[in-house]
């Protein structure tokens, strides 16, 4: 392969390389709210699809260019480090927000269901909604670790003032905290 070959696969791979790093950087550093806290729609998979599609396949195609043989397996590690870190920011972030913004609130038990992930002893997950701003918010799943709230329940969600789709359990935050 000549100069201009070699050229050519080295700008082939950077710009791959490049995308990878985008994907990071909006993965990271720039999703939006809307996207990271959207409950419903295209947008809900936004940030999935970025971390489980376009990081892994750029990561991929730049490490084929030059080492064919470990270019699946340097793209699945990506993922195996990339997919967690989301989460531990998210919840960083989240955290973050609510210690800087926090407001509290009554809200309402809407949903309580049982979860039985196999292997494991089952769980009872609450969903409660909220009004601010003259908007009604639900909260996500949550664990009800002791089985004592009951749906109909009045319960304090304490939300970000900033984007109230950040949110938990009031009595779940002071947990956190201690």
């Amino acid at each position: 392969m000549g100069n201009e070959g070699q050229n050519q696969l080295f700008l082939k791979a950077l710009g791959f390389a490049s995308l990878a790093v985008v994907v990071i950087f909006i993965i990271f550093i720039d999703v939006p709210d809307a996207i990271v806290y959207a409950r419903k729609g295209a947008l809900r998979w936004s940030p999935f699809l970025l971390i489980f599609g376009a990081l892994p396949f750029s990561v991929y195609k730049a490490i084929e260019l030059f080492y064919p043989k470990y270019s699946v397996m340097i793209a699945v590690g990506s993922l195996l480090i990339i997919g967690p870190l989301f989460g531990i920011q998210t919840n960083r972030f989240d955290q973050l927000a609510l210690e800087r913004d926090g407001q509290i609130t009554q809200g309402t038990i809407i949903q309580k269901k049982q979860f039985k992930p196999s292997n494991r002893e089952a769980q009872w997950l609450v969903k409660a909604k909220f009004e601010v701003y003259g908007q009604t918010f639900e909260t996500f799943s949550l664990e009800d670790k002791k089985n004592e709230l009951e749906q109909g329940q009045e319960i304090e969600v304490i939300y970000s003032k900033r984007n109230p789709n950040i949110n938990t359990f009031h009595f779940m935050y002071k947990e956190e905290l201690e």
